[in-house]
């Protein structure tokens, strides 16, 4: 192909995400057993200008990233939550488990034969403003984080500055299925400021490795964040005592920072098997969880957050921790160009 049939930016540059077949990178999703930012286009252009090299430590630590996208692996990542707000270090010990998609056996963007037209539905500026809260303390994680231009570390989220769509298979699904998730993405609209559109049915059963680019189904854009109910059967990740896996696909926009496009979550079918909890259909916990997932926010080992890989019957909700983290998941950077 040469350079004239790749597609180009508003700007009429050739991104480098599609010079090099869209680099991309997707975080598999892990099973459930003073702090705001300018993210507008202006601003993000403005810290581009001004953006100074990566540590030697940061060229490391993208090195081993890379490694372990291609290697496809399970690894155990240690992290730490901030011990100020979240200008401060993101580091507290905790372990989780990450399995990352094999982007050179079909998983990923980069076998991709057709990528969508950029910056879809993309604004000047966020839709939407997340929840101002404070940090009391609580455990919060992300999947990723990466360094914005200036040196702030961010976590690697959803472009603010267009929706995220979400797109449901009834297939095996409860009757109150749409109901409860108009009640799960009002409440994460809330909190992170993101708009979240559901785009209706859809008939795609898709397994973990799911293609982020269909348009014969969904378009010309990016696939939607796709909901299902599955079973071990089609899904192997739901294997044993797991509920629910769930997590964005994210790619490179072009200046090696990162942005989620699409992704997906899985519940178990046997949730529907047990009896609710305070009137809560066993299932929506779960669903709570692995949507967070999808948004970016990761495990935290502890029990009193609904982040935490291990189940409680009593934490129902998001709680302090898990709320917070997903307000900063609301600042992500805008991807005119992805």
């Amino acid at each position: 192909m040469s350079s004239d049939d790749l597609p180009r930016s508003k700007s009429g540059r050739i991104p480098q995400w599609v010079v090099d077949e869209a680099r991309g990178r997707e975080s598999a999703p892990p099973p459930w057993r003073g702090d705001t930012w300018d993210t507008s286009v202006e601003a993000d252009r403005a810290r581009t200008r001004r953006r100074r090299p990566a540590s030697p430590s940061t060229s490391v630590l993208t090195a081993v990233l890379s490694v372990l996208v291609i290697a496809g692996s399970a690894v155990v990542w240690w992290s730490r939550l901030p011990d100020q707000s979240w200008d401060g270090a993101v580091d507290a010990l905790f372990s989780r488990d990450v399995l990352r998609y094999d982007t050179a056996s079909g998983g990923g963007v980069a076998s991709l034969a057709h990528l969508p037209e950029p910056g879809f539905e993309e604004e000047d500026a966020p839709l939407g403003t997340p929840a101002p809260l404070a940090w009391d303390g609580s455990a919060y994680a992300f999947e990723r984080t990466q360094e914005l231009p200036d040196g702030t570390q961010v976590p690697v989220a959803w472009s603010p500055c267009r929706p995220v769509h979400v797109s449901l298979n009834l297939n095996e699904a409860p009757a109150d299925l749409v109901d409860q998730m108009r009640v799960v993405l009002s409440e994460l609209e809330a909190v992170t400021g993101l708009v979240l559109v559901v785009d209706g049915t859809t008939d795609e059963d898709a397994r973990v490795g799911r293609s982020p680019v269909q348009p014969e189904r969904y378009g010309d854009r990016w696939a939607p964040l796709l909901v299902q109910f599955s079973d071990e059967s089609r899904v192997p990740e739901l294997e044993g005592d797991v509920a629910g896996i769930g997590g964005p696909q994210v790619v490179d926009r072009g200046d090696g920072l990162l942005v989620a496009v699409s992704g997906a979550v899985w519940i178990d079918t046997t949730m529907l098997e047990r009896d609710p909890v305070d009137g809560v259909p066993a299932y929506v916990p779960v669903l709570r969880h692995e949507l967070a997932h999808a948004l970016g926010l990761g495990h935290v080992q502890d029990a009193s957050q609904l982040m935490n890989p291990k189940a409680s019957p009593d934490v129902l909700t998001y709680q302090a921790g898990d709320r917070y983290g997903l307000s900063m998941l609301g600042r992500g950077v805008c991807a005119p160009d992805v």
